[in-house]
C-alpha cells in the first residue's frame, strides 16, 4: 500500500516541476516585451533582470499555493551568502581558465589582444551573465529541484530538471546538441558509477 501511495505522489511532483518551468517561461516571454523599450546594448541585462523577476514571481506563486516560505526551499539570505558567492565565482573562473588553457594547448587556437574594445564594452557584455545565471538557477534549481529530490531521489531530480533546462534553451533557439550537452556529462557520470552527484 505504501509503495502505491508513493508511486502516485511522484508523478504529481514531476508535473508540478514541469508546470513551474512552463509558468516561468510564460512570464519571461510576457516580461520580455518590455525589452523593446530598452536600448539594444542593455538588452541582455534587461533579459536577466526580467527573467529573475519572472523566476521570483513564479516561485512566490507556487510557494503560496504550497503554503510554504522561501526559506523552506533554501532561499534565504545569510551572512555567509556573499562569501559563498565569491567562492563559487572564483571556482568558476578557475574552471573556465583551465578549459581555455586546454583549448589553447591542444588546438591551434590563439589569443590576440583586441585594441578596438574598452572596459565599458567588456562590462556591458559580461555583467548580464550574473542576473541571467541567477535567473536560470532560481527557475530550474530552486523550487523544481527541491520538491523533487526527496520524492524521487537526487539523481533523477537532477536529470529531470536538466531536461527541463535543456528544453527551455531549445525554445530560446539553441541547437539540440548545445541544449542537451550537459546531459552527456550526467549520463557518463551515472554510467561510470561515479559519486560526483
Amino acid at each position: 500500500m505504501e509503495d502505491t501511495t508513493k508511486s502516485n505522489i511522484q508523478p504529481k511532483y514531476i508535473f508540478k516541476s514541469v508546470l513551474f518551468c512552463v509558468v516561468f517561461t510564460g512570464l519571461l516571454v510576457i516580461f520580455s516585451f518590455a525589452k523593446g523599450f530598452i536600448p539594444g546594448e542593455y538588452e541582455r541585462l534587461a533579459h536577466g533582470i526580467a527573467g529573475t523577476l519572472a523566476a521570483f514571481l513564479t516561485t512566490a506563486l507556487f510557494l503560496t499555493f504550497d503554503r510554504k516560505r522561501f526559506s523552506d526551499i533554501g532561499l534565504e539570505f545569510e551572512r555567509k551568502t556573499i562569501g559563498k558567492f565569491f567562492v563559487g565565482f572564483i571556482i568558476g573562473v578557475v574552471i573556465m581558465g583551465l578549459m581555455v588553457i586546454g583549448v589553447l594547448y591542444f588546438t591551434n587556437v590563439s589569443v590576440e589582444l583586441n585594441r578596438g574594445t574598452s572596459l565599458l564594452y567588456f562590462l556591458l557584455v559580461t555583467l548580464p551573465i550574473l542576473p541571467m545565471a541567477f535567473m536560470e538557477e532560481l527557475a530550474f534549481r530552486a523550487y523544481p529541484l527541491e520538491i523533487l529530490k526527496d520524492k524521487i531521489g537526487i539523481r533523477l531530480a537532477i536529470f529531470i530538471t536538466s531536461m527541463l533546462f535543456a528544453l527551455y534553451h531549445l525554445l530560446n533557439g539553441w541547437s539540440i546538441a548545445s541544449a542537451f550537452f550537459g546531459t552527456r556529462y550526467l549520463g557518463l557520470n551515472i554510467w561510470s558509477g561515479s559519486h560526483l552527484l
